[in-house]
């Protein structure tokens, strides 16, 4: 969130100090951890929160640290996956981490373009419109869709920010 342009071991450690939640839940849409879930009842339960808008702020609080308690869990997994900690990482598993990243990065790419192809060959989609010229005037084409678009860039500049970001873990080895 900070956009660093690269890790350092002594984040992890900055990241260690923050509260680890294991388990999570999808509140309409947001997804906080269940811990915090149950402190939002607890507070109603005990009127220190009495109304909606104290709700809602309780609701914008969690994601504030939002990315905090993702960076926190995201160690959790990868400590649990490779069963070392984060510190006897070699540079063979910031590697293969980095090229786990960059796989599933595409892939989220790849997914949304293969989603969204079948607005234009669904053939029950298509019969909606009198033709191809219609279909794109009212959908525009898959080439000027500007979601994927907008995907396919920030994709690109996710995949280039990669390699500096993992950069100095592989040299600090």
């Amino acid at each position: 969130k900070n956009k660093k342009k690269s890790l350092e071991f002594s984040d992890f450690a900055a990241i260690k100090e923050l509260v680890l939640y294991r388990k999570w839940v999808n509140v309409g849409g947001q997804v906080i951890p269940e811990a915090k879930l149950e402190e939002l009842f607890l507070r109603i339960k005990d009127t220190s929160i009495k109304t909606w808008k104290q709700v809602h702020q309780f609701y914008d609080e969690c994601q504030k640290m939002y990315d905090s308690y993702k960076a926190s869990y995201s160690i959790y997994l990868l400590e649990y996956l490779y069963s070392r900690k984060i510190e006897e990482f070699t540079d063979d598993i910031w590697e293969d981490i980095k090229a786990d990243v960059l796989l599933i990065s595409n892939e989220m790419y790849s997914s949304a373009l293969t989603s969204r192809m079948k607005d234009y060959d669904d053939e029950f989609r298509m019969i909606t419109f009198r033709n191809a010229r219609e279909m794109n005037a009212v959908l525009s084409s898959i080439v000027d869709n500007e979601f994927l678009g907008e995907m396919k860039k920030s994709t690109q500049a996710f995949d280039k920010a990669l390699e500096p970001l993992f950069a100095k873990l592989i040299a600090e080895k």
